[in-house]
């Protein structure tokens, strides 16, 4: 047996200290703590309502019927549920280890700019240990988009373009807002990259293999890759929309906004260097993406959206210019602060922004008693969905056949063990739906592939509400007809009312009546008798102003108000778009029922908070029967 001498002992020793002391070993140490450290807190409770439902239903179809996505349209995609993953099948089992991915690649590589940068090892450390814990999974994302694109400025090696590349790619299959940013920000890079280089055979190359990579992954997700432009066209068809479907309107102070975004414009004026003009210029697009999406509905998380990419742009420029200018840095710790000021303005910003120190015991909670984390969370699901427990007979009726659910409170699948069948949408009365997928979930529900049964959960006491004070017929044109014509109620609670299918249809198809100009704040008389269903579809007429107004930064409130017989006026709010799909007026329905009675509607008007300028003084509005 050989003996080890101390000479070889020394020698083992000299070759271990030189590891532990080399930036490879240093980093990842550094990086292993602030994962830890940073670990963000994992909320896996299934809850009633609206955000909840959907997730719910992404991780169901995820671990039930996969293919299933290749018929839905929706601003998530079939990867959703890696955002947030919920205890059914594998799912958060997969979604932990792609947090750890998506974690510790955005950490790795912003030590690694520090190191290429020569930045001292603690500022970098603290740097990535300070933003790790402010910065959370869709900024991730992001901010390894973007290392990459600097990482292959800074080194040409191709891999970490293919980071970049690759995270965008799979960003468009877990939420299209996702992946949209990041095709901004490879765009732009791609842009200034031809723009600098006038490489035009390696843009080409690099845009053909993004592509490729794209097409490859479609087709392992959803299948038919010939579908890909259908099935992006009808989801950019859904999210056009929503600028002004969810849009909210809080006052702001826009002397903050307009100084935010002044700075912007003389950014590059006061800072000349050619690594902080990069990070201008890659990211430009991005921030206009950005501010349309917080600003349309512009409350806490929406709102934060914004916050959180100016604190990504706050960390780009602490951590890859060469030579750091604290001009350039004040200026952006500026725009946080105006923009910060103007959330606590709005009054709509509720959400706690402390640093939070509490990684290490969420690492614990999550990882190391993984089944107490898992046991909790489903036992406080169950609690938290007792208000959605059907009644026995409810449950004695429908059995193992298929059904869906009106408008947006899916999680009775769940609670009662049902067999869930989606339309292409998922929900109603809370997305922008344009004609062409209205006709699509108007269609499904007109097939042998509609549910045997639908639950509609009652949203008020008095009146139809939908969200943000709007009437619910007034959100599904095709779709709502579809529905009531094809379907009778069989039982009812004060909760929810149980429909079943049937083989005929209660409803017609539409019969235009009369085009005419209705002014805005004119009152018009309803043609037609109470017992005869009215809808009218208009297309608000707005001047190049408003076009331009509404592409820069959302619509004012539009609202239609009824007259009824018995002299009370009410009033709701309607999106611009919807009304496209047809705004219900005759009969008003309070409570939904098989005869669709109501009481008389008299007369209408439209009314809008716009100015002058923005819209045409009418429009040409259509009666339908």
């Amino acid at each position: 047996m050989t003996m080890i001498n101390g000479a070889q002992i020394r020698k083992y020793k000299s070759l271990i200290s030189k590891f532990i002391n080399t930036p490879i070993f240093i980093n990842s140490l550094l990086a292993c703590f602030v994962f830890v450290f940073t670990f963000p807190y994992k909320y896996a409770i299934i809850t009633m309502g609206l955000d909840s439902s959907y997730v719910l239903a992404i991780n169901y179809l995820v671990a039930n019927d996969f293919q299933a996505f290749s018929d839905l349209i929706f601003t998530f995609g079939p990867l959703g549920f890696l955002k947030y993953p919920l205890h059914i099948g594998s799912n958060m089992q997969i979604g932990l280890a792609w947090l750890i991915l998506v974690r510790i690649t955005f950490i790795a590589l912003m030590l690694y700019i520090g190191h290429l940068r020569k930045r001292s090892i603690i500022y970098t450390f603290l740097i990535t240990l300070v933003f790790t814990n402010i910065l959370q999974f869709d900024q991730n994302i992001f901010g390894i988009i973007i290392f990459g694109l600097m990482l292959y400025r800074i080194t040409e090696k191709p891999g970490f373009l293919a980071i970049s590349i690759l995270f965008t790619i799979l960003g468009l299959f877990i939420k299209i807002n996702i992946g949209f940013i990041g095709v901004l920000v490879c765009a732009s890079f791609i842009i200034y990259d031809l723009i600098i280089n006038r490489n035009f055979r390696k843009t080409s190359v690099i845009i053909i293999i993004s592509l490729l990579a794209f097409v490859l992954i479609f087709w392992l997700l959803l299948g038919n890759p010939l579908k890909m432009f259908t099935y992006y066209t009808q989801i950019y068809a859904l999210i056009a929309g929503n600028s002004s479907a969810l849009s909210i309107y809080p006052d702001n102070n826009w002397l903050y906004i307009f100084v935010m975004f002044l700075i912007f414009l003389i950014m590059p004026l006061i800072d000349r260097d050619k690594d902080f003009h990069f990070i201008l210029f890659i990211i430009a697009l991005s921030i206009f993406a950005v501010f349309k999406y917080s600003f349309a509905r512009q409350e806490n998380v929406h709102a934060k959206y914004f916050l959180d990419f100016l604190i990504l742009f706050l960390l780009l420029v602490l951590i890859y210019p060469q030579k750091l200018k604290i001009i350039s840095i004040l200026l952006v710790m500026i725009q946080i602060s105006l923009y910060y000021l103007n959330l606590n303005y709005t009054g709509t910003y509720t959400m706690d922004d402390k640093i939070q120190l509490s990684g290490v015991v969420n690492f614990k909670n999550t990882f190391c008693d993984y089944s107490t984390f898992k046991a909790n969370s489903l036992k406080y699901s169950r609690e938290a969905l007792k208000g959605v427990e059907l009644p026995e007979a409810f449950t004695e009726e429908i059995g193992k056949a298929s059904i869906d659910f009106y408008p947006w409170e899916l999680t009775y699948f769940y609670a009662n063990n049902l067999n869930y069948k989606p339309r292409p949408t998922f929900q109603s009365g809370c997305l922008y739906i344009p004609p062409s997928i209205d006709d699509l979930n108007a269609a499904h529900m007109l097939s042998d592939e509609a549910p045997e049964y639908m639950i509609w959960t009652f949203t008020g006491d008095d009146g139809l509400p939908g969200i943000d004070l709007r009437y619910l017929l007034n959100s599904d044109g095709a779709f709502i007809n579809a529905f009531l014509g094809r379907y009778t109620k069989i039982l009812e609670d004060k909760k929810r009312a149980l429909w079943q299918r049937t083989d005929s249809t209660k409803l017609g198809p539409a019969n235009f009546l009369k085009e005419q100009e209705i002014e805005y704040g004119q009152w018009v008389m309803v043609p037609g008798s109470a017992n005869q269903v009215l809808k009218i579809k208009l297309d608000v007429s707005r001047t190049f102003p408003g076009l331009v107004k509404s592409f820069l930064y959302k619509e004012g409130e539009f609202f239609i108000h009824y007259h009824l017989e018995s002299g009370i006026e009410v009033k709701h709010k309607f999106s611009r778009d919807n009304a496209q799909t047809g705004l219900w007026i005759q009969p008003y329905i309070r409570h939904i029922g098989n005869q669709l009675q109501g009481e008389k509607v008299l007369r209408i008007k439209l009314t809008h908070t716009h100015k002058d300028l923005f819209l045409k003084p009418n429009n040409e509005v259509k009666w339908y029967s």
